[in-house]
């Protein structure tokens, strides 16, 4: 036996075929220890030539989004800092036979690199989130505005989130105040995880009424587990993927949402779809 018999050998089998064929009646061992030689040296390139390891998930980050339906097309573009930030996103919304819209919007860190402040502009409207952390590191508060571009920018509150959090510091309770044109309102979510996903989100709404919401996950790595500036509750901290109805997901062979599809027999038109695309960093 020779050794790195593990490693496939299809380039050292055609060699060694080929040395056959030449040698026609010559008996190996006759060869010596310079055949063996030739042989490990064959298997190492063989070895050597497999396709490279791929990298793991956790090296992947969004670099592209595109979300199309039967009336419009979405393009995301993202942008990190050379320390792997997301600093910046470009989208464009084609609504087909109507309009062409353009959204920018830049990302701000503390010295933490916290996630402190998302503005973004389409056209003449601006809108603004601002997030505050408690000493132990949470995000307790967001707070939106939205405003027009002028020499300077006037912002109107519309709505605030907090956030209550447990030992493990995974948000159990978060609380959204609307303003603005609205009469104020407040709304509760109440958070329950299993096998680190939220499993059930109870909502009380500003009637007192509640009702109930359960999520399905699959079993791949949520690539923004933690990231307040690319999802929102229930899938910042959820370590899975939400399952919604209706749709279907694809994956890369790292284990990351390739694709995203939600249809409905009953109304095709309803139907779209979410194309996610990574770079390695």
């Amino acid at each position: 036996m020779f050794p790195f018999t593990d490693c496939p050998l299809t380039f050292s089998q055609l060699v060694l075929s080929s040395l056959k064929d030449s040698m026609n009646m010559i008996k190996l061992h006759e060869l010596g220890p310079w055949l063996s030689s030739l042989l490990l040296l064959v298997t190492l390139l063989a070895c050597d030539q497999q396709a490279p390891v791929s990298a793991p998930a956790n090296q992947f980050r969004l670099l592209k989004r595109i979300d199309s339906s039967a009336t419009s097309l979405t393009t995301s573009l993202y942008f990190y800092s050379p320390d792997n930030r997301l600093i910046r996103t470009q989208t464009q919304t084609l609504i087909y036979q109507v309009s062409n819209l353009n959204q920018i919007a830049s990302y701000r860190y503390d010295e933490r690199n916290r996630l402190i402040m998302i503005e973004s502009q389409q056209g003449m409207t601006l809108t603004k989130r601002v997030f505050t952390y408690d000493e132990q590191g949470d995000m307790v508060l967001s707070k939106d505005s939205s405003g027009f571009s002028n020499s300077i920018p006037l912002y109107t509150a519309q709505q605030q989130h907090t956030y209550r959090y447990d030992s493990h510091h995974l948000p159990i309770q978060e609380t959204l105040t609307q303003f603005g044109a609205y009469l104020l309102q407040t709304y509760h979510y109440q958070y329950t995880y299993q096998q680190g996903n939220v499993g059930q989100v109870t909502i009380t709404l500003p009637d007192g009424s509640t009702s109930q919401t359960t999520y399905q996950y699959d079993d791949k790595p949520n690539l923004w587990y933690g990231q307040w500036e690319n999802a929102a509750m229930p899938a910042v901290f959820s370590a899975n993927n939400v399952i919604f109805d209706h749709q279907h997901l694809s994956y890369t062979q790292q284990g990351l949402i390739s694709q995203r599809e939600t249809s409905y027999p009953a109304n095709a038109r309803l139907a779209s779809k979410t194309t996610y695309l990574y770079e390695t960093y």
